[in-house]
């Protein structure tokens, strides 16, 4: 086989694996903290092409490779696309693996506090927008606006409001005095007005007033503000309790937050002390006590809240995802436990 040829399959491969790992066309990360199987990607001889199936924590296989694709699981559920019917389409499994909402949607949000959000063609609409539970039954559908997934008890519908878990609108948009609006989080959604970032509550009335040229969601009940031109944390009275100092600030984690202070990242606790020198290229979010991390060498590392390294990667380890029950994605196709040994790499059987 030529060079030429060899690039061309090893781009193919990478693809498909992608694909599998991915979130599809779901359009937001899948909530953490359930996850036990994990998807993989690799040649089916019987099929005779790609097909996804699931891994357990020690890298044993749970589900068998018989889908043309699939995201990691949410809340017990996944979503997959499979060999029968039109491919294009998207249905759920369990974790046995077996299709519990058979595919017939053309987009999805993962499952979020027992509900999904899933989009499908009607005569009418060429996006219909629905909430269904985990045995596939509609509680709130023929939306053609789009609904952003649960959170706080409540999901977003754009241009008209929130509304609960059984599809009532208990929010409308125009008793919100903004021009635009986020999900809830710990009780309080960011709103624009003006330009400006602040924060309203469940009753639309505005109890952060609109100061903040860029916001963050409130998670471990601070949130990250941008105030001429650097990034500190407010708590949900609007006080400022870490001043404004960073050049970037990603949420709370297990109790340390990303930031970035010149050109390299380190980790803060809730008190403003930076525990973790800035001192990375990237640093993520902490999951399961560790935080993946690139050296200035550009390999990854996982760390524990003191700043020790547990984990270091070989020139293999592109990328290093934060760990779900125990396993850790590194680049587009392997997986790694918390020993750091690979659990999992194409060809493996």
């Amino acid at each position: 086989m030529t060079f030429g040829k060899n690039v061309a399959v090893s781009a193919v491969l990478i693809g498909l694996i992608l694909v599998c790992s991915s979130s599809l066309h779901g359009d937001d990360k899948p909530p953490t903290g359930d996850q036990v199987l994990y998807p993989i990607s690799q040649f089916d001889p019987k099929l005779r092409e790609y097909a996804c199936g699931y891994i357990g924590p020690m890298g044993l296989g749970a589900i068998a490779t018989q889908f043309c694709s699939g995201t990691e699981f949410s809340e017990g559920m996944a979503a997959v696309q499979t060999f029968e019917g039109d491919r294009d389409l998207y249905g759920f499994i369990d974790l046995t693996g077996k299709v519990v909402i058979k595919p017939q949607f053309t987009r999805f949000k993962p499952f979020s506090q027992g509900l999904a959000v899933v989009c499908r063609k009607t005569e009418k609409l060429r996006r219909s927008w629905a909430v269904i539970d985990k045995r596939g039954k509609v509680i709130f559908a023929g939306q053609k606006h789009e609904i952003n997934s649960f959170s706080d008890g409540l999901a977003l519908v754009r241009t008209v409001g929130y509304i609960d878990t059984s599809g009532k609108v208990v929010l409308k948009l125009e008793d919100i005095k903004a021009d635009w609006v986020g999900p809830f989080s710990q009780g309080l959604a960011r709103a624009k007005v003006d330009g400006k970032y602040g924060y309203v509550d469940k009753t639309g009335k505005m109890v952060i007033k609109p100061a903040y040229e860029r916001a963050k969601e409130f998670k471990q009940k601070l949130a990250a503000v941008r105030i001429d031109g650097k990034y500190g944390y407010i708590d949900p009275k609007g006080k400022v309790v870490i001043p404004a100092k960073y050049d970037r600030a990603d949420n709370f984690s297990e109790g340390l937050a990303s930031v970035k202070s010149g050109k390299y990242y380190g980790y803060i606790d809730a008190g403003g002390k930076e525990v973790i020198e800035c001192q990375y290229l990237r640093a993520l979010e902490f999951s399961e006590g560790l935080g993946a991390c690139e050296l200035l060498t550009e390999k990854w590392v996982y760390i524990d809240r003191t700043g020790k390294t547990i984990i270091t990667g070989d020139d293999e380890w592109v990328y290093a995802d934060p760990f779900r029950g125990g396993a850790a994605k590194i680049g587009a196709s392997r997986w790694v436990n918390k020993k750091g040994r690979v659990i999992w790499k194409p060809g493996q059987q």
